[in-house]
């Protein structure tokens, strides 16, 4: 593999460079991508499939850890019992009322609870921001 370093001259010495995106690891010996990137050696920082965490290459059978609520079958992250691939969100959709999570369909996402009504909602302290809940200022 072609070392992602670029040699450039600085101050009078040659200092290694990693590609835009990624950092240099501690040690200095290598360049590191952001999770949901892998390194690609000519173009730098590349993003991994959307079903991916983590990746080796841009191809959905490239992942090396899966997204929530993504899990790992036959090489490729995919959707849990129940629910099916979006493939425009990139997300795992399950029948109306029900939240994708990782053992299937279920009433709420975890980090929501039903209320007397039978609506999933965010716990005191927190307000609702689309598909999750945040926590509210102080």
């Amino acid at each position: 593999m072609i070392s992602p370093f670029t040699l450039e001259l600085k101050s009078g010495k040659k200092t290694c460079v990693c590609p835009s995106g990624s950092v240099v690891t501690s040690d200095g010996k290598d360049c590191l991508c952001p999770e949901g990137y892998f390194m690609d050696s000519l173009l730098g920082c590349l993003p991994c499939d959307k079903t991916c965490q983590t990746c080796a290459g841009s191809s959905v059978n490239n992942c090396t850890s899966c997204k929530y609520p993504f899990h790992f079958e036959n090489n490729l992250c995919v959707c849990p019992v129940g629910s099916t691939y979006d493939i425009i969100s990139g997300r795992c959709q399950c029948p109306l009322g029900k939240w994708a999570d990782i053992i299937g369909c279920i009433d709420c996402p975890p980090w929501k609870h039903k209320n007397k009504n039978g609506i999933c909602v965010c716990g005191d302290g927190k307000y609702e921001d689309g598909d999750y809940c945040l926590e509210c200022a102080s």
